[in-house]
């Protein structure tokens, strides 16, 4: 759009522009710049429209640091896409303008705006005003041309790989500073953790595959292992709090015991594999007794608080009787049976109990009854060397079953009694006296269940 004088003496309006302009970086936001556009206005009294040709060149000032997402990306523009974001500049420079026949001086200055479609391309508006200085001429009318422009511009921007690099993951993280170049992550302060993705306890693991974010560990093919301490008995305990690392146990705050197996009395053998885990005693190749204080006669009693260790005897509340021999105690139990300080009787060469026999059964029976953990007891019968062997097997078995029938009478539930007869397989002494015969011709309880040993430290009173 012209200004007078040329729209008042020639009747020139508002006309239509193209200019092109190619500019190189000098410094920082300052380019150089060589310009060429072309002007045309019509006339409402003139045959021929006014033109303007012009070439030159200036400088041009971008307000905005383009230093991302602005300039042309080379490969992939993954990332970059469609940011929206350019810039502002300012322009300015110095033409020859030809009119007609005449070559004049142009002026021009420039103000626009820059947005990034696409890495590269940029389109914006802008306005502009340029003068073209109007020498004095005779038969001329004097008057600079004063021109006013509106419109779009569109830009290219040529590959700057100094100023803008590739982001192949698209995190908006530069390759050349990102730690983590192909696995999107965000900003962060230190250089090696820089544009990947949060590894809270830095044991190069990403949080989102490590099952202990917190805890650092090594990789581990099993995701629920993945980046946590080693554990190698797994029981939760990482191996360098684990005081027993090979073998699984509980963690415990005392870092002498951490992650060992749970050793209740401290004898040094673990509660799962120790006979009596309330009570220290030494280690021992029976299952039974591993573990478990020394009972030297088999009572029950532990040594260290059985006054006769080398005789099986009950309990007793006075120090000085525990674990001997007492004839007033017709039943007590020991490691492996019930001992009764009685003989059973029965009718000669049958196997019918004597009354006489009646208050040791009973002893027995109430020693069942107090007892529950026995819960197998079998009843053995053997028969001394007079006789058929197998009349002696057959009087033994059916003694053995009449003293389990009065048991059973007597309130023991049958399911934790058996009988067993051995005839004169047995023999307790050897001979063939009376006396030795009379030894042999005897009822024994064997404790089955639990293991025929009954653990020292739960024994009944």
């Amino acid at each position: 759009m012209l200004g007078p004088p040329q729209t008042t003496v020639a009747g020139y309006g508002v006309g239509e522009a193209v200019a092109l302009k190619a500019d190189v970086a000098v410094a920082g936001p300052l380019a150089l710049e060589a310009l060429a556009s072309f002007h045309d206005f019509p006339s409402s009294k003139l045959s021929t429209p006014g033109r303007i040709v012009a070439a030159g060149a200036g400088v041009r000032v971008r307000l905005l640091d383009d230093a991302a997402g602005y300039q042309l990306h080379l490969g992939t523009t993954a990332g970059h896409r469609g940011n929206w974001f350019g810039n502002l500049w300012l322009d300015g420079g110095a033409q020859v303008a030809v009119t007609g026949s005449l070559a004049r001086l142009a002026l021009e200055v420039a103000l626009g705006a820059e947005l990034s479609v696409l890495d590269g391309y940029q389109v914006g508006p802008f306005v502009k005003y340029t003068q073209v200085v109007e020498p004095k001429v005779a038969g001329e009318v004097p008057g600079d041309a004063r021109i006013v422009s509106v419109g779009l511009s569109a830009s290219f921007g040529f590959p700057d790989t100094s100023v803008h690099v590739t982001d192949r993951d698209g995190d908006g993280v530069p390759d050349g500073e990102d730690a983590c170049p192909d696995v999107a992550g965000p900003l962060a302060a230190d250089p090696k953790q820089n544009g990947c993705p949060p590894d809270t306890d830095g044991d190069g693991i990403a949080d989102a595959q490590d099952a202990c974010p917190n805890v650092p560990g090594p990789a581990s093919e099993d995701p629920r292992q993945n980046g946590c301490p080693r554990d190698s008995d797994g029981e939760g305990v990482a191996d360098a709090q684990d005081a027993c690392p090979t073998v699984p146990g509980v963690a415990t705050k005392n870092p002498a015991t951490n992650g060992c197996p749970l050793d209740s009395d401290g004898d040094g053998i673990p509660d799962d594999k120790d006979g009596c885990p309330k009570r220290p005693g030494p280690a021992r190749d029976d299952p039974a007794q591993n573990g478990c204080p020394i009972d030297s006669d088999g009572d029950g009693i532990a040594d260290d608080q059985d006054a006769c260790p080398g005789e099986a005897g009950p309990r007793s509340a006075d120090p000085k009787k525990n674990g001997c021999p007492d004839a007033s105690v017709k039943a007590f139990v020991t490691r492996q049976r019930i001992v009764i300080t009685e003989r059973v009787y029965f009718d000669f060469n049958k196997h019918t109990v004597l009354p006489r026999s009646y208050p040791v059964l009973k002893a027995v029976a109430e020693v069942l009854k107090r007892v529950p953990a026995i819960s197998r007891l079998r009843i053995d019968g053997h028969a001394d060397d007079v006789g058929s062997d197998q009349a002696n097997q057959k009087i033994s078995e059916r003694r053995a079953q009449a003293v389990m029938a009065f048991l059973v009478k007597a309130g023991v539930d049958p399911k934790r009694l058996d009988s067993q007869g051995y005839g004169k397989t047995r023999p307790l002494v050897p001979g063939d006296t009376e006396q030795a015969r009379e030894v042999n011709r005897r009822v024994e309880f064997v404790i089955v269940d639990p293991a025929g040993f009954f653990p020292v430290e739960d024994a009944p009173p």
